[in-house]
């Protein structure tokens, strides 16, 4: 279906809805599903209109050879000077129409679906496009039920990385799209709950310690990506989290985990170059960090194979200080970071050169050595049992295999920093459903791992 603009002389919109014959609603939820959370989609299939005189009969500026016209949704952002008109003309929206028959948050979008008649609101409109050729992959969300010895969690928001909360034995998963998610997992129970978007969520900026942040989050326009986390004292942790959207910052919370219900607090944040694109990072035992700057915010992939070359480095800070750029550490897209116990080894993993390499900070400039892994290695973090452990898809040469379609399956690797060998745990063949994997995670027999989609699953080392 595809929901028209027609803006009219009382500074009201009319939305009008067309039926596509093979969309039917709400039966066809998981094509919105799909659609709205597919990365690759996203990112290169919406249009910003501002106050086109849109009707069936009018070309859209999208409507490009390859291209099809799927939805229209509404974007609430902050930034935008209208922002408090449109989100009050939305809430009264919702309570007067009377033929609203689906009414959903995905991520920062609203989608509002009419079975029929007119809704008035001022809004901004951007119309979601999406090539032909990619149309059948987002026809139907993939099911969520358990295959290849995996146990799904499904209906997140690009669960990216996994931690585990210290001696709580709970996870923390993230949400890797604006606005940001942070979620609490029980995996004994499979209780999941948000802790962002929560009642109890606050922000007390920390003004001493973060003295140039400037100020708290934009909760519509901020992400939760990389995941670092400490327990200071019994069920209380500092969490550091790599953030894109109105701001690159690292950000920092308090989370509160010795009543029945969890409290998170925003306290400050760490501006990062503005040019440049982080991914992970380290939380260091002063309250400083060290993190990874992936690449430049506009950088695209050399196409056809071709090598990476380098692409960041890494940086690091320490309260009362500026943030500093580590020599030697140049890298081709370094990615997941974690730091040994006593904070002499610095390991990061290069997706680029498909490899986990291991810094001395001991040495100026920082040696380094690599381990070669069979997979484009994501998120890396310590077990309880002193392993490293990484996930990532399966290495398969760009020339055989590239871009959003390209499914090789994916393995979680252990690997042991004292003899720079590793070995595989688990994972999935091509045909899972769950591909993009991004970070593992050990509870006792159960490795949880994360992904760049819409779920979690659970590998039982037991099986």
């Amino acid at each position: 279906m595809v929901l028209f603009v027609k803006p009219d002389q009382s500074a009201r919109s009319q939305y009008l809805l067309q039926r596509r014959p093979r969309l039917s609603v709400p039966q066809d939820w998981a094509y919105w599903q799909a659609f709205f959370r597919h990365p690759a989609l996203m990112k290169s299939s919406l249009t910003l209109l501002r106050g086109q005189d849109l009707n069936p009969s009018v070309h859209l500026p999208c409507s490009q050879p390859g291209f099809k016209v799927v939805a229209v949704n509404i974007w609430l952002q902050t930034a935008n000077p209208i922002h408090e008109h449109v989100s009050s003309v939305v809430e009264k929206t919702m309570l007067q129409a009377q033929e609203l028959i689906l009414n959903k948050r995905l991520g920062s979008t609203l989608l509002l679906a009419l079975k029929n008649g007119l809704i008035p609101a001022v809004v901004l409109c951007s119309v979601g496009v999406i090539p032909d050729g990619l149309a059948q992959a987002a026809d139907a969300a993939p099911a969520c039920d358990d295959e290849q010895g995996l146990t799904y969690i499904c209906e997140l928001v690009i669960p990216e990385d996994i931690v585990i909360a210290g001696s709580t034995g709970l996870l923390l998963v993230s949400g890797h799209r604006a606005p940001g998610h942070l979620y609490l997992l029980d995996p004994a129970t499979l209780a999941l709950s948000e802790l962002i978007h929560s009642p109890t969520f606050r922000q007390q900026h920390d003004t001493r310690t973060f003295a140039d942040c400037p100020g708290p989050l934009n909760l519509e326009a901020f992400d939760v990506h990389g995941l670092s986390l400490a327990e200071t004292s019994p069920r209380r942790f500092s969490l550091y989290t790599t953030s894109h959207g109105e701001r690159e910052a690292i950000e920092i919370y308090d989370l509160d985990l010795t009543t029945a219900t969890p409290v998170l607090t925003w306290t400050g944040c760490v501006l990062l170059p503005q040019d440049s694109y982080f991914n992970s990072v380290a939380r260091l035992a002063d309250g400083g960090f060290i993190t990874t700057r992936m690449r430049d915010a506009n950088y695209t992939r050399p196409a056809g194979g071709a090598p990476t070359g380098i692409t960041g480095r890494l940086f690091e800070w320490h309260p009362g200080s500026q943030l500093q750029a580590l020599p030697g550490t140049e890298m081709s897209l370094p990615n997941g970071i974690d730091v040994s116990s006593d904070e002499r080894y610095v390991f990061v993993a290069a997706i680029g050169t498909q490899e986990v390499i291991r810094f001395d900070r001991r040495e100026a400039p920082m040696s380094r050595r690599g381990i070669k892994l069979p997979i484009s290695p994501d998120n890396v973090h310590w077990d309880a049992y002193g392993m490293l452990l990484t996930a990532g898809p399966n290495y398969v040469a760009p020339e055989v295999c590239s871009g959003a379609g390209c499914a090789t399956g994916w393995s979680v690797l252990e690997l042991d920093v004292e003899t720079f060998t590793f070995s595989r745990l688990g994972g999935a063949d091509q045909t899972a459903a769950m591909q993009r994997v991004s970070s593992a995670m050990r509870v006792d027999n159960d490795i949880w791992v994360g992904s760049n989609v819409d779920r979690i699953a659970r590998i039982s080392l037991q099986e």
